[in-house]
């Protein structure tokens, strides 16, 4: 039997296209796996930094301002990169993602808060309207606080024209106020109320802190609406540290049940934010499902951004412990503000 010759195969020469394609290919895998690393060894840097000196380091202070948004990235590479089995990084990423778990784990389950069968509630909003001045925006604005109808309303960077568009238009649901609206800028502040107002006053720091007591289930109450500053691009948190210095010291003066609440321009991983903790109860935390993120919603300056979600937590609801948070949230929709509102419920449940 003869047997038959053939040919052999013929290999491309070495510029060919699917020669190139799979160079290419390999560079670009390398180069994403480079960048990874790249993104694991500064993750690793950032929580050695936290552990050992704190918000001391600068480069600290301006990570934890952006957390949990630095971690995030952390779970998918994981998971990708576990999966195409390289494992060094891998290896790499595994401490961002038990940090992750550790600091952000707990708020991803259900809450079970238990209270006296008899404890009376109020629900309580919270919401900086960015300058609202329009009138798209106030209608917005309206639309959302109608639709919530809480028991307070506490807003913030509240403009004369916000006061004069909203007031007649809640005063069904609102018969009480405290209003301190500026002409355009980002010092305005205002609490709409169903309770009865019994003080009121407003101090500014670099921006707009106001303190009301009402009265609630025969129990005169302190509610706090403030503003803390932002620590900016550059992340200088000295003025933001020294208003959370005052307003901890006014706290610490009052006498009747406590409830906080505004814009604090700090996120939960911030020195400021622990300082906060260790005299009031983040009601997010408590009793919230989720990250709780607030800020930013990019679509009032740009509707192709709008479905991009808010990346860090910035606005909440502080109390004491003759309060229990039942459950907590964040608004699905943000109106035309770059903020979106807060909402909790909480019970009135006396000294504990």
């Amino acid at each position: 039997m003869t047997a038959v010759k053939t040919d052999p195969p013929v290999a491309p020469p070495s510029g060919s296209t699917p020669l190139l394609l799979a160079r290419a290919v390999g560079r670009l895998i390398s180069l994403s796996i480079a960048a990874v690393d790249l993104y694991a060894l500064a993750a690793l840097l950032y929580l050695g930094g936290r552990l050992l000196v704190g918000e001391r380091w600068q480069i600290v202070n301006f990570a934890n301002n952006l957390m949990p948004l630095l971690l995030i990235p952390a779970l998918f590479l994981w998971v990708g990169v576990g999966l195409a089995r390289c494992w060094r990084t891998f290896i790499l990423l595994s401490p961002s993602v038990m940090a992750f778990a550790g600091l952000y784990g707990a708020m991803l389950l259900p809450k079970s808060v238990q209270i006296p069968p008899d404890a009376p509630t109020l629900t309580i909003m919270t919401w900086n309207l960015h300058r609202a001045i329009t009138s798209d925006e106030l209608e917005a604005a309206l639309a959302i606080i109608r639709d919530v109808d809480a028991d307070i309303v506490a807003l913030q960077e509240f403009t004369q024209p916000a006061a004069d568009f909203l007031t007649p238009r809640t005063a069904d649901l609102y018969p009480y106020n405290a209003l301190y609206p500026y002409a355009r800028g980002v010092n305005g502040m205002g609490v709409y109320s169903r309770f009865p107002i019994y003080a009121e006053s407003f101090w500014t720091g670099l921006l707009g802190n106001m303190r009301v007591q009402m009265s609630f289930a025969d129990t005169l109450f302190t509610f706090y609406n403030v503003h803390p500053p932002s620590p900016g691009l550059t992340v200088n948190t000295r003025y933001r540290s020294r208003e959370i210095t005052d307003l901890l010291n006014r706290f610490a003066g009052e006498t009747t049940p406590l409830i906080v609440v505004g814009d604090f321009n700090l996120t939960d991983q911030s020195n400021d934010y622990a300082r906060l903790t260790e005299v009031l109860t983040d009601s997010f935390r408590a009793a919230g499902e989720g990250l709780g993120l607030t800020f930013p919603n990019l679509g009032y300056a740009n509707l192709l951004l709008g479905a991009a979600p808010p990346i860090i937590r910035i606005d909440y609801i502080f109390h004491d412990a003759h309060w229990r948070a039942l459950a907590s949230r964040v608004h699905e929709s943000s109106g035309l503000s770059d903020h979106y509102p807060v909402i909790s419920r909480l019970a009135f449940v006396g000294a504990q």
